[in-house]
């Protein structure tokens, strides 16, 4: 599988930081998650607020995907875990999918195991939201 270069803002990396000073406080299994993501991140670009370009997904990202089998189409907004709520699909980045999504683009296949299943997703549609400065 080719290594994606995640983009991030300084916001979000400070965000994650602060995360990993928690991580005795998780599980061993998303301490683990987490210490992956943050090494990611730290061979990752870091960028201003509104330079991440649209179809790279990353946290806060809307996500349209596609299950390749079924082709079922559905959405989420990856989020930091205190932000989680699934009845408004917002899913955690130490998830399974949220942990393979970041770094990927619109039109890459995506590939987890969640629960012993192996799932294959394509990003249909990635969109950041928008920071305005007065």
């Amino acid at each position: 599988m080719k290594l994606k270069t995640i983009m991030i803002t300084e916001k979000d990396k400070t965000q994650l930081q602060r995360l990993m000073l928690f991580g005795d406080f998780l599980s061993p299994r998303e301490k683990k998650k987490l210490l992956s993501l943050n090494h990611h991140v730290n061979q990752g670009i870091v960028v201003p607020e509104n330079a991440i370009p649209d179809d790279v997904v990353g946290i806060h990202s809307r996500i349209e995907l596609q299950e390749m089998t079924w082709k079922i189409r559905f959405n989420i907004t990856l989020v930091f875990p205190e932000d989680v709520d699934e009845t408004k699909n917002r899913i955690s980045i130490l998830t399974p999918i949220g942990m393979a999504l970041m770094g990927a683009r619109t039109g890459d296949i995506i590939e987890y195991r969640s629960h012993r299943e192996h799932y294959r997703l394509m990003v249909k549609k990635s969109s950041q939201p928008r920071v305005f400065v007065a």
